[in-house]
């Protein structure tokens, strides 16, 4: 029955597996994104799950629009306002009603789905979560009318999974993994990775016994010959209008440093001979040059006073 019990475990099943699942979508969001994913929707989700245990909402619906809200309102990047359409969209659709029935989740779905769409202007084979909810809505009506609700939800992971996977051969055309172009080809888009978690949650919520099995961890997302590898330092330049000033700072932030090997840090600043910069302007003024028939290209002037 899609009481209230039901989207109670759902919202604990997807928080659970979020977590566990948090460094693997990390590592994949590392590779075509800006490696956030994870942690974000593993914030957003254990934050969620606490704030409605202290208001619990009384139905489905709101229960949904309260997790959607608080998504959009915490979590950072792309994750919070796309995930929270999502969830408000379905809580809108599913409204007041204390038990759900079939055919309005399969509305919810399809409505969350065609929510996200016109949000992220994408469509599937664009390489973004679209590519797993929108099989996975496909499904679940499809499955629908043939069986039962369980049936229809078991349809709907299945498709999610297989659409996600089906991301790794793409080239991204939507999404901050649309800027690497070609190099976006041959890895997992995380969105439709974690889209496809929680539509398995979702599932899962059918069966109290498969919500008790603790979720495993997943695989790391890179090989483990890649993840041997020591971690890449970020060297650090300390620039000031006086080269004392740099060098006293950078060796200040090498004695603040604990145990383990500390990253380069180089100090900058002042002029040849000694001495420091006093004051610095710019100017810049227009070429009149048009390159490519595309684009206006400037010259700037760059002049320092000592």
């Amino acid at each position: 029955m899609l009481d209230l019990d039901f989207f109670r475990r759902f919202l604990d099943r997807a928080t659970r597996v979020i977590v566990a699942a948090a460094p693997r979508l990390t590592d994949l969001d590392a590779a075509i994104g800006d490696a956030d994913h994870g942690a974000n929707l593993k914030r957003g989700f254990t934050s969620a799950a606490a704030t409605v245990a202290d208001e619990p909402p009384a139905t489905p619906g709101a229960l949904l629009t309260a997790v959607g809200v608080h998504l959009t309102n915490t979590v950072g990047g792309a994750s919070g306002p796309l995930y929270g359409t999502v969830l408000r969209r379905m809580g809108k659709v599913l409204g007041e009603d204390e038990v759900v029935e079939p055919e309005t989740l399969g509305r919810a779905l399809a409505a969350a789905v065609a929510s996200v769409r016109r949000l992220g202007d994408s469509a599937p084979g664009d390489k973004t979560m679209v590519d797993a909810l929108q099989p996975a809505a496909d499904a679940y009506a499809a499955a629908l009318a043939e069986g039962d609700v369980t049936a229809a939800l078991d349809a709907a992971a299945r498709a999610a999974r297989e659409g996600a996977e089906a991301t790794v051969p793409l080239l991204a055309r939507r999404g901050r993994a649309s800027y690497l172009g070609e190099r976006s080809i041959g890895h997992q888009d995380p969105g439709a990775a974690s889209s496809a978690l929680l539509v398995t949650a979702l599932y899962e919520a059918t069966d109290p016994r498969l919500c008790a099995v603790e979720p495993e961890p997943a695989e790391p997302a890179v090989s483990a010959e890649v993840a041997e590898e020591p971690p890449a330092l970020v060297g650090l330049v300390l620039v000031s209008h006086s080269r004392d000033v740099a060098e006293s700072t950078a060796a200040l932030a090498r004695a603040l440093v604990g145990g383990g090997e500390p990253a380069p840090v180089a100090a900058a600043g002042g002029v040849p001979g000694g001495g420091s910069v006093r004051a610095r302007s710019w100017s810049a003024r227009p070429c009149a040059t048009w390159t490519g028939g595309r684009a206006w290209s400037c010259c700037a002037t760059w002049a320092a006073r000592y």
